[in-house]
């Protein structure tokens, strides 16, 4: 084989180590993802869209009968979370950074935050990295 021939083999090798590292780097900021699951109850149909990496997904609790899931974007350059009271009024919300914000008009905040980021004051911790907050 002569250097031609290695070049795009190196180029292709290299791509693939850089977009694995950035999303098992993102995935290790929260414990959510990386310890071993309480639950493996599925992401619901309604709610497999695009914008999330099914793979990463996992239930992380309930909060006052709605469920939250927390997974990687699908660019894998951020979060989503997925807030689920039911099959019509679903939400999910990505951030293309570390925390999430999202609201679902139900008068709760709920948010998500990196691993050894202080909690704001009067917030209900779901999981580790899912909390909610009154508006």
């Amino acid at each position: 084989m002569d250097n031609h021939s290695r070049l795009p083999a190196l180029a292709i090798a290299i791509t693939v180590l850089v977009g694995a590292s950035a999303c098992s780097s993102q995935a290790e900021k929260y414990t959510d993802l990386t310890e071993e699951s309480a639950s493996e109850k599925p992401l619901p149909e309604a709610v497999r869209t695009g914008n999330i990496d099914l793979e990463s997904t996992r239930w992380v609790g309930e909060h006052e009968g709605t469920e939250l899931w927390l997974g990687l974007a699908a660019d894998e350059a951020g979060m989503c979370l997925v807030i689920y009271p039911n099959a019509e009024r679903w939400v999910t919300g990505c951030s293309s950074g570390d925390e999430v914000n999202v609201s679902n008009g139900g008068g709760w905040d709920y948010r998500v935050r990196p691993d050894n980021i202080e909690l704001p004051d009067g917030a209900v911790p779901v999981s580790h990295n899912v909390f909610v907050t009154d508006r």
